[in-house]
């Protein structure tokens, strides 16, 4: 989801190169490159060289300058076999608003003192580093997690990057040293009964209704994030006792019948652009702040708040169509309590 949203958007900077090592690796044009003012030169002076030693890295950067008006869409969390494991972008933490997922890390820094590119109002700049192979494109994403140094390395250089382009566009604010240490993405389910952070809500309002999933993934609680998320998701326990209990039209779990809901928030100015899908069209239901509703074609609702005096919309879609449709009256009381809880969060 980031990936095109950020290159379609007003970029700064796209550098890609070797995170530690002396040198550049890729493709094409952008051939062999060794010395660090060639380095510099190509990222626009925006991306730090020389960081650590050891193998070479290589990674992508982008920075995206806010408001932007492209369309972000909650991620579906599923799992119906151990090989389908789903992971939630974990909070950097140490005030700054960031997250990092299995293969890159995401800054936002608030852009103080009024400042205008291009006749156009700069809020925040959005700033992205995110590990490669190719030199195209991430691909950890679903296959396993990139190294605790190499995250480290990337959230970094995102901080760097978010930093360099505020001194040069003139905001006034500046991001803190990234922290050493960053938590993976979270990928661990969670029994119901003992959820925490963002799914903490959950272990209460979930109660004994055997329809509802018995599983979670979440993060911590954040407050300087400008989006959380949490998954609930069916184990193949649950859905047979689901199935012995009442609910035996329901096909057992399979890739294309999954037992699940992705719970999502946005906050600031993210909530002003979220989308839900609509099945068999590219024209989405569009989430708009102040307002609430969901999609009829695919069981989906959101709903709007304010959150630390940010305006918020909160979303939910639910996984397989024949699950969906069975299910979705057991989940107006499980939207109500997530939406409650993310607005005393």
């Amino acid at each position: 989801m980031i990936g095109e949203r950020v290159r379609r958007a007003v970029n700064v900077a796209l550098c890609l190169t070797a995170v530690v090592g002396t040198g550049w690796g890729g493709y094409e044009t952008y051939s062999v490159l060794s010395a660090r003012s060639e380095i510099n030169a190509a990222c626009a002076g925006l991306v730090p060289v020389g960081k650590g030693e050891g193998e070479r890295t290589f990674f992508e950067a982008f920075v995206t300058l806010e408001p932007d008006t492209r369309p972000v869409q909650p991620d579906e969390h599923w799992a119906f076999e151990r090989s389908y494991r789903p992971t939630v972008d974990t909070p950097l933490g140490h005030g700054i608003p960031g997250l990092a997922s299995d293969s890159g890390v995401k800054v936002k820094l608030t852009c103080a003192g009024k400042v205008r590119r291009n006749g156009a109002p700069v809020e925040e700049i959005t700033a992205y580093a995110g590990s490669t192979t190719t030199g195209y494109t991430p691909v950890f994403k679903g296959r396993g997690q990139v190294s605790g140094d190499t995250r480290d390395v990337l959230a970094s250089i995102a901080v760097d990057v978010a930093n360099r382009t505020a001194e040069r566009l003139g905001c006034e604010s500046r991001l803190p040293d990234a922290p050493a240490g960053i938590p993976q993405a979270v990928e661990d389910l969670t029994p119901a009964p003992r959820a925490s952070g963002t799914c903490g809500w959950y272990a209460k309002a979930r109660d004994q209704d055997v329809l509802l999933p018995d599983r979670v993934v979440g993060t911590r609680a954040d407050p300087d994030v400008w989006t959380e998320s949490c998954g609930l998701l069916m184990s193949q326990v649950g859905a047979s006792q689901a199935r012995a209990d009442g609910y035996g039209d329901l096909d057992p779990l399979a890739r294309d019948q999954n037992w699940s809901a992705s719970l999502d928030s946005w906050f600031g100015t993210e909530a002003e652009n979220v989308t839900l899908p609509r099945l068999g069209t590219d024209d989405p239901v569009e989430a708009a702040p102040g307002k609430a509703g969901r999609s009829d074609e695919k069981p989906a609702w959101w709903a709007s708040s304010v959150c630390h005096g940010k305006p918020a919309v909160h979303t939910l879609v639910l996984g397989g169509a024949a699950y969906a449709e069975r299910a979705a009256p057991h989940f107006a009381k499980i939207f109500r309590a997530y939406a409650e809880d993310t607005d005393k969060s």
